[in-house]
């Protein structure tokens, strides 16, 4: 037989035994530590990234298709026996030179920063960071264009070309 206080034991442990089989889900994957919230943290992630990396590349194409047009347009407007344009896509950065020549009678352009006009096509962006704090991300928002690595930023080429300061520089430098 039982004492009074051996029942009230065992009763108390069959009550906690019955709020722990309760509490444990029929559908629970894990024991401690549920890894898909983790999982899709880490797969988000590489998401960001990879949005990142892909809209980048779409924004350097742009850049660079722009200054090619650019290039092209130039061309057609600039006389072909006194200037050169020279594209540097890397850098993304259009160079209107004055062809000299030579003593030989061979072409020589000098690209030097005071020698021609430089023309940047450049992206802007806005940098923020991602939903997780992760790292700082970069989103792409257009195209702008700089005068010869200056501090003043075009939303045109247009806009470039009609100042002052880019048809002196051409005038005075090129041609």
């Amino acid at each position: 037989m039982l004492t009074q206080n051996q029942q009230q034991t065992i009763q108390f442990l069959t009550e906690q035994f019955e709020k722990l089989n309760g509490l444990q889900q029929p559908n629970k994957k894990f024991n401690l530590v549920d890894i898909k919230p983790l999982e899709d943290k880490s797969e988000r992630i590489r998401q960001l990234d990879e949005e990142e990396e892909t809209t980048y590349k779409i924004w350097t194409d742009a850049q660079k298709n722009e200054l090619q047009r650019i290039a092209d347009l130039l061309r057609e407007d600039l006389p072909e026996d006194r200037t050169i344009i020279k594209v540097n896509t890397y850098g993304c950065v259009l160079s209107i030179c004055r062809i000299q020549y030579l003593k030989s009678g061979q072409i020589f352009t000098n690209d030097h920063h005071e020698s021609c006009v430089k023309i940047s096509v450049e992206k802007k962006k806005k940098s923020y960071k991602d939903e997780y704090s992760q790292k700082w991300r970069n989103e792409y928002t257009n195209l702008y264009y700089t005068l010869n690595y200056g501090k003043v930023e075009y939303s045109t080429i247009e806009e470039l070309v009609s100042t002052d300061e880019f048809k002196d520089t051409l005038r005075t430098r090129v041609l």
